[in-house]
């Protein structure tokens, strides 16, 4: 990889620890952010990101979403929520997954291939927080 393409997937390890951190803490309380999105992740510096607005955290145990749930949490998809229609701590690493997509869409650099199956893994709802965190201790460069 150039070090352009290098620098980039750094970033974007970066932005996935971020968020996979701030998850794993609200999880392991038993609580959910609902609103893992970009607007709600800011850029401290190179390589730094601090995930914001806890206004829609909710406890993992809250009732279902209501069938206009859009009304409610308006940046939700219904493929975020089990079947039940609860926002489960699966639905926040879903939706870092869909973060991690827009960010991968919207450059031109090629992502590794170990970057592009951890973005997937997420969509997939195959990983915890501390299991992404886990797998986000190896390098992404390979």
């Amino acid at each position: 990889m150039h070090g352009q393409s290098v620098c980039v997937v750094q970033e974007l390890h970066a932005l996935a620890v971020a968020c996979c951190s701030a998850a794993k803490v609200l999880h392991d309380n038993n609580l959910v952010h609902r609103d893992l999105r970009l607007p709600n992740v800011v850029q401290l510096g190179h390589e730094h990101y601090m995930v914001i607005d806890l206004e829609s955290v909710a406890s993992s145990a809250a009732k279902p979403l209501p069938q206009d749930f859009h009304n409610v949490l308006k940046t939700c998809t219904a493929e975020a929520l089990d079947h039940a229609r609860h926002f489960t701590a699966m639905s926040d690493m879903f939706c870092i997954g869909v973060l991690l997509k827009e960010v991968v869409d919207s450059r031109a650099t090629p992502y590794s291939p170990k970057a592009n199956l951890f973005v997937h893994k997420l969509l997939r709802k195959d990983l915890t927080a501390m299991a992404a965190l886990t797998q986000l201790q190896h390098e992404w460069c390979a």
